[in-house]
Order: structure tokens, then sequence, then C-alpha cells
């Protein structure tokens, strides 16, 4: 039964403003936290401060300038020299920053890479904002809000306190150099939590302080300031409170020197949450002795059990131990975990620093404007938009129980270093033995990385029937091992496959079909459709580019393979052209180059002919009615907005230099690169900010389709003042 109630003109007040007082809360709570960060690093020899605030500036698009030795506030980033560096040292400061501008962060730090490194000299270190209702702690400590003052103070004596308390366990994912005070830039904070535990316990100081002070406040804000004068005399320490004076912020001092992004970013959001959980009075089931003294309970704490982070960090702990079981993809040492930014990697200066690294005056200091130049390049960026991805197979072409031919393991090796060509975020592969069983690996490494060969050195053997190759250019989803390939149908994992290309609309695929997928990657719903009904569902339900390569649990070593014209796909016949073990890649060059004068026969696959390669290595194909009529492709349009529109390819252009290419469904948000405008689906427009690259970052145009930059520009509003 259903009760409907009258309200009152006098009860809709009331209701009116209570929502108003909930609503003012949600958004308090929602609000940003802050943070600015200090990157340290020792720049190669060649390079010079103003060339790397050049390169930086242009390379990425946003003001960025070299300072000398100064602690004055600017409004953008800047490049300073450290006092506790060497002559080469060099610092890298943001602008206050918010959680939405990680991934310019991330992709200035990855910029690093060639021209500066970290030593044991340098250090990262992140402030984070102290403040409440729009109120800083130095300002408050002489106003005449005492309420606020003892609650802003409570918030940073129980960030000193949970800190302390988990020294040993934030200890482990530090560098050996920065633990237990042996770095003088990062000494312990044993002494400053006994000197607050003097005043008052951090877990409820707002209660107890108001009630000792309550009728005393002048003597209360005295006690105060005396407290912070004396924690905040020495800035050297793990957690130095001397910014609070100055900038309003505690600076986190311990991590060492990185220009990892993934270490930056997890230093970032691990001391972020910190200074959250620490933001109100704890109760004994949230103070920090209620926890594991242990990694798990530092995370439980931080209400982070089982998050990526957490990850991260227990697999830092582990390499700094040498007790990783499955070390860095790059060098599979068990003492690193760096992975793509492995120190063992070759670092060369990029080939184009020596373009980049002299000022043009495409940028004001303060406003950031973009040059004729730069506005031209970004109009015609868009006719250059190239997204590759690459894919290849081999079968063995027999049923019987004899060896691969001599040396073909070291041509498939060719094969897949040459697929790298059109994609280095990802690789994996998949092989399938003479009983028909698939084992699998897909690191987000290159195929070229020293994991990645030492695993398939092991895995490709006497047995080996059939392999899948595919290197990947991240699009859709984020780049890990998740997201990478090979992928399972999601149904009952019967169908593993490899797809060059892009599907538009597969996230109506999976609506389509009932089924729920298993990560981020669109390629995916073109497996679910193979298990649902084969290629004929592929083509009823999907559009995009699209090359597939799978296999069918329910055929063992029967090697699959369909194009739709998107993007190329080859095969051929090794040392016989009629009977020899069949190969597939993304184009007859990558076959050539890979398989030299052992490639006998050679051909473009044809547009929507599904191809089978029996256990024999018997090929057949059955071509499939309307496959042509689902690739899209970018075009250019001329028009009077120079915007972004669609045209379906009817009879799309196959030859062995074309390339994957990117597909956005009508929905979506688009692009307007003359006036860097995304534009609403309702044709509406909005702003984008400089550092936003749609023609040049795949992951910002995915970004920009989902609307996810249709929102305040909070980068206008972080020009406040900055660190040092």
């Amino acid at each position: 039964m259903e009760i409907i109630r009258s309200i009152t003109m006098n009860e809709t007040a009331w209701v009116a403003l209570a929502i108003g007082v909930m609503w003012i809360a949600l958004v308090n709570l929602a609000r940003h936290p802050t943070y600015g960060i200090e990157i340290e690093a020792i720049r190669r020899n060649g390079i010079t401060q103003t060339g790397l605030a050049a390169y930086l500036s242009n390379k990425f698009g946003v003001p960025i300038r070299y300072r000398g030795y100064t602690h004055d506030g600017v409004r953008n980033w800047k490049i300073v020299d450290d006092g506790s560096l060497s002559n080469m040292g060099t610092e890298i400061v943001t602008p206050i920053s918010t959680n939405a501008d990680m991934s310019l962060i991330r992709r200035i730090v990855a910029g690093l890479k060639g021209l500066a490194s970290a030593n044991r000299e340098c250090g990262l270190h992140v402030h984070h904002g102290i403040v409440k209702d729009g109120k800083r702690l130095d300002s408050v400590l002489w106003g005449d809000d005492f309420e606020e003052a003892v609650s802003l103070a409570g918030w940073v004596g129980r960030i000193l306190y949970a800190y302390t308390h988990f020294q040993a366990q934030i200890d482990g994912f530090m560098a050996p150099s920065r633990r237990n005070g042996r770095n003088t830039y990062c000494q312990r904070l044993d002494y400053m939590v006994e000197r607050f535990l003097r005043y008052g316990n951090p877990a409820n100081f707002e209660h107890e302080f108001k009630a000792d002070y309550f009728n005393q406040p002048m003597e209360g804000f005295s006690k105060l300031r005396r407290l912070f004068d004396n924690l905040c005399n020495d800035r050297y320490v793990n957690v130095n409170l001397c910014s609070l004076g100055r900038y309003g912020t505690v600076e986190f001092r311990q991590h060492h020197g990185t220009t990892n992004p993934n270490q930056v970013q997890a230093w970032v959001e691990f001391t972020q949450a910190l200074v959250m959980v620490c933001r109100e009075p704890w109760n004994k089931y949230r103070h920090p002795t209620s926890y594991e003294h242990n990694l798990h309970g530092l995370f439980g704490f931080l209400g982070l059990r089982k998050s990526p982070l957490e990850a991260f960090y227990n697999r830092r702990t582990k390499s700094f131990k040498g007790t990783l079981i499955s070390g860095c993809s790059h060098c599979a040492e068990p003492t690193c975990d760096q992975d793509e930014y492995c120190p063992s990697r070759r670092q060369l200066t990029p080939s184009d620093y020596e373009i980049h690294s002299e000022y043009d005056d495409g940028y004001d200091d303060d406003y950031g404007s973009v040059s004729l130049f730069s506005m031209v390049m970004m109009m015609l960026a868009p006719l250059a938009l190239i997204v590759n991805c690459g894919i290849g197979a081999y079968h063995h072409a027999s049923r019987a129980n004899r060896k691969a031919p001599y040396g073909v393991k070291k041509g498939i090796k060719r094969l897949f270093a040459g697929l790298t060509s059109r994609g280095t975020d990802a690789a994996g592969f998949a092989i399938s033995s003479i009983k028909g069983s698939v084992r699998y690996f897909k690191q987000p490494i290159p195929a070229t990385a020293k994991a990645m060969n030492k695993v398939f050195n092991k895995e490709f053997g006497t047995e080996s029937r059939v392999a899948l190759l595919h290197t990947r250019y991240a699009t859709h989803g984020g780049n890990n091992e998740l997201n990478a390939h090979p992928h399972f149908s999601p149904q009952s994992r019967r169908i593993i496959m490899v797809h060059n290309g892009m599907i538009s609309d597969h996230a109506k695929v999976f609506k389509a079909l009932k089924v729920e997928p298993l990560t981020q990657c669109d390629s995916e719903a073109a497996a679910a459709c193979l298990e649902a009904g084969g290629v004929e569902m592929v083509v009823k339900h999907c559009t995009g580019s699209m090359s597939l390569l799978w296999i069918d649990h329910k055929e063992p070593n029967v090697l699959n393979a369909w194009t739709n014209g998107g993007n190329p796909l080859a095969f051929g016949r090794l040392d016989h052209p009629k009977t020899g073990p069949v190969v597939f890649g993304s184009t007859v060059k990558h076959l050539e180059d890979a398989f030299k004068g052992r490639l006998k026969s050679k051909y473009d696959a044809a547009i929507g002919r599904h191809y089978k390669v029996s256990p024999d290595g018997i090929i057949t194909h059955t071509d499939i009615e309307g496959s042509a009529d689902t690739a899209f492709t970018w075009r250019y349009n001329y028009g009077r907005n120079y915007s972004w529109s669609w045209n379906r390819q009817a009879k799309p252009k196959m030859d062995n230099d074309e390339v994957c290419t990117i597909d956005i469904g009508n929905d979506d948000h688009g692009y307007d690169p003359e006036k860097h405008e995304g534009i609403r689906p309702d044709g509406s427009r909005y702003q984008l900010a400089n550092w936003i690259k749609p023609v040049e970052d795949p992951v910002d145009m995915e970004d920009l389709k989902h609307g996810m930059f249709d929102e305040p520009m909070y980068y206008d509003n972080w020009y406040e003042t900055d660190w040092s």
C-alpha cells in the first residue's frame, strides 16, 4: 500500500532548508583535494635548464619556464635550481593540482625519459593542502575562530601520528637510503609526535583541547601557536610542517627520487589517502592501533585494502627485499619492479629534442596562448591520425607428431618483433599444443622485451601447433595485463582471439548479447560474438575496423581468420606454396621481413572471407555477406566547422601499408581542432585546456569521446600559489 501525506507550506520550507544543508555538505565533501609535486632529477650532459623547460613546454602544450633559484609563486609549471643537488640538478614543480590533472602530470614526467633521471641525491616531494571551508591553519591561528583553529591542528596532529605509527611499513617500500633517518633531508618524526602529545591526544584532539580552553580561547590560541612554533623549526623531516605557514600545506619528503610516472602517481595517491583519513577525529575502531601493524593493516586504515595501490606497494616492498616471484617485465630481476621504466633500458635523448628545446614565443609566461604555428599544426594534425596494432599467427599444417621446421621459431620471433611497428604498449601470445590445450601470456610491455622473449622461448616447443601473436596500441581500456591481447569470449572462454582495429559500438554488443565483459577492451565484444554465433554474429552486431585471428576450443588446432577490410591482414605459406606451414601477419611486408626467402606464397586476405586452416593445414573459406558494410574509418570533413564526421566504407582499400583507424559512435562527444573545443552530442561546445591532445594522444581522444573533459575547468583556478 502506498501512503501519501500532504505537506504544509511551513513544512515545505523546513524540507527545502534541510535539503539545502545536505547539498552544501555534499559539495564540501566532494571538493577535490589539492596537491603540488616537486620532482628532483639530474639532467643528462648537454641538457640545459632552459632547453629542458622549452622542450617540455612545446612537447606537451603547457607553459613551463626556467625560473632560476626562486621560491616566488607563479601560475604555471616551473623548473628551478636546487641547492641540495649537483651542478646538473633540476627540480620540476607543478602548479596547484587536483586528481583531474594526473594524466598531464604523468605525460610530463614520462617526457623526462632520456633527458633527466634520478639518483640517491634526489627526492620526490608532495604537498597537500590543509584547508577547511576555505581557511588555512596559518590564517586561523591568528584569527578569532577558536574551533576552526583546533580542528585544523587536530588534523595535522593525526597526520604526524599515523605516519609515525606505520613508519616501518612505509620504510619497506622506500629505497634503503631514505629509511630510518639515514638521509639528512628526510628525518624521522618521533620527536614531533612527542611534542604534539604534550598538548593533547591527536585522535580526539578537538574535543579534549576545546574542553580544556572553552572559557579561555585566547590562552588556547597562545598554546596552539607555541605548539606549531615548536613543530615548524625543521623542514628536513618526513612530513614537513614549515610549509603550513607559507603555503597552507604539509609536505611529504621521504620518497626517493624517481622519473617513473607510476611511482609519482602512487605516492600522490598514498599521501592523499593518508591526509584525508586524518581529516576528522578517530574513534577506537578507526584508530591506527586498531589495525595490524603490517602493510595490509596500513591499507586497511586507509580504506584501501585489496586496492591496486596496495598491490603496487606490496610489489615494491617485495622488490626491495628481492622476493618478487615475477620480477621486472623488462629485465626479469626479482629486485626490480620498474617494468617499462626499468633503469637497465637504454634511455636515448629524444630525437625531437633539438627541434623543441628552443622557445619560439608560442606561449606567454602567464596565459599560455598558442602560437600561430601551433594552431596551424593543431589543424593539420588530424590528417595524420593513425592508431597502430599488430596481429600474427603460425599454423604447423600437420596432424603428425613431427617437429616444427628448422628455424621457424626464429622466424616467428622476428614476426612478433616486427609487429611492434604497429604497437608497443602491450604484447601477448597464445600457443596451442598437439593435444589442443592452449597456454597464453600477455603483459603491458613491448613484444621485444626480455621477459616476453624469455616466456615465448620456453612455451613454443616441438609440440606447438598454432600460435597467435598481438602487439597493442592501447585505445579502449587502460594499458594493463587485463586489457592486453589475446582475449577470451566472456561467456565460457571458448574463444581465444587477437584483434587488429577498434569496435565502435562494443557496449551495445554486450547489451544485445546479454553478456557481462571481463575487461575494458572493445575487442572482447568480437570474441563474445564469435562464441554466440560465429562471424555472422560479428557482422550482425559489430561496426568498426576488424581483422581477427582466433581458435575455438570446440575445434582444436583449427586457425580462423577474417577481416572486414577496416585494416589489413595477409597470409602465406612457408617452404612449400601448397603444403607448407601457414603464417598470418598484419601486412605482407611483415611476413617477408620475418620469414624472408622461406615465404613461398603470399596473399592479402579478401574482405569478408572467413578462412579456416585445418589441423592438416588445408585452407577452406566462406564468404560472409555484409562484412564490408561493417567497416568504418576516420574521414576529415572540410566543412565550415572543420569538425570530425563518420563515413561508411563500402569497399575499403586494401594494401600492405594500411593501418588501424579509430572509430567512435554517433552519441559520443566530438572535437573541433581549429577552435580546440569539445562538441557535445546536442551540438553545444566547451573549451579544452591546452594540454589536452585528442589528435596526438588516443587516451585523450577516448576521454574526450566519453565527455571526461566536459566539466568545470579546475586548471583555470589552480594558480593561487606554488611550492618550493
